[in-house]
């Protein structure tokens, strides 16, 4: 009787042991089959003090613009992703080109665009790094468009059916200036 008991406890255990492999493989499979997220983006872009020309009578301190944009990535790997980013900076400001104190050198920007294309590498579960060119377009006519490097860093939280959240630090890398955003992204993986 004693080892009946125990043939069955070792067969329903080995039944439980291999349910939960199956429901593991199932949840990687579909989480596999998560492969692209599309988010929306909103945050500040910081202009530093050396770039940033102040309005007449203010203390210079730099200026923080508010962006808003729209992100698409598509996983390659585990850890490698590839995507599109797109941002606007719903600001109008001058920016003095590095290593120039000239008014005349002053460059007029208002409501830019900056689109990008990154590679992104996850380093841990939800911390990863990404880095890539860009392109800074500027609606108004007079003013410049600039070439941009981005780099960052991001933090993906997950909440349930696809969704997640993802604060970000982004370091901008522009022909005349750079800047800094900080922000936060919520989006969906399908």
């Amino acid at each position: 009787m004693l080892k009946k008991l125990l043939v069955i406890a070792l067969v329903v255990a080995s039944l439980g042991v291999a349910g939960q492999a199956v429901a593991q493989e199932n949840h990687h499979e579909e989480e596999n089959s998560l492969l692209n997220s599309l988010n929306i983006y909103t945050g500040f872009t910081f202009i530093p003090k050396k770039h940033y020309v102040e309005a007449e009578g203010l203390d210079n301190t730099g200026n923080w613009v508010p962006a808003i944009g729209l992100d698409y990535f598509r996983k390659l790997s585990e850890r490698w992703s590839v995507g599109f980013t797109g941002d606007v900076e719903l600001d109008q400001y001058s920016v003095r080109p590095e290593n120039s104190t000239e008014a005349e050198e002053e460059v007029r920007r208002e409501n830019v665009m900056i689109l990008g294309v990154v590679g992104k590498y996850e380093f841990l579960k939800g911390l990863s790094v990404f880095a890539g060119p860009g392109y800074e377009h500027a609606f108004a006519e007079e003013d410049e468009n600039f070439f941009v490097i981005k780099t960052g860093l991001e933090y993906e939280i997950e909440f349930g059916d696809g969704w997640q959240i993802t604060p970000s630090v982004t370091y901008d890398y522009k022909d005349v200036y750079q800047t800094i955003s900080y922000g936060f992204s919520v989006g969906k993986r399908f």
